[in-house]
């Protein structure tokens, strides 16, 4: 995917559930050498980070640093008119289960704990 000077993209998952950003893949047209740099939103509202990566223009992995989980929204700006133009590809995020679902996770846990002991009780 590509886009214009000074356009402005942000993610966000469909459902507006919290996700994390691992990498990126970009590229610079024009082969001139450049930044961009992206802005994560915390889900829960609590910050705003932000890392930069430095391009030459051949397709480059970007790895995020482990501060871009838990994210409600991730955004980027296109570079200068000049040159600024730069395409990227293959972004790859992850889901983040909410609390409740971790709850869940134990709560069945602890209910197979309690059968199983049942079970070996009763023999």
């Amino acid at each position: 995917m590509s886009a214009t000077a000074r356009d402005t993209i942000t993610l966000t998952a469909n459902d507006h559930s919290a996700f994390s950003a691992t990498s990126i893949d970009l590229s610079k047209l024009l082969l001139l050498g450049g930044s961009v740099t992206f802005y994560g939103a915390k889900a829960d509202h609590s910050a705003t980070v932000q890392q930069t990566f430095n391009y030459t223009g051949t397709w480059t992995t970007f790895n995020f640093n482990a501060s871009f989980s838990g994210l409600s929204s991730l955004t980027w700006q296109q570079g200068p008119a000049l040159g600024g133009k730069f395409e990227f590809d293959n972004i790859n995020v992850t889901a983040v289960p909410e609390p409740e679902t971790y709850a869940m996770l134990l709560a069945g846990l602890g209910l197979v704990g309690v059968a199983a002991r049942r079970r070996k009780q009763a023999r």
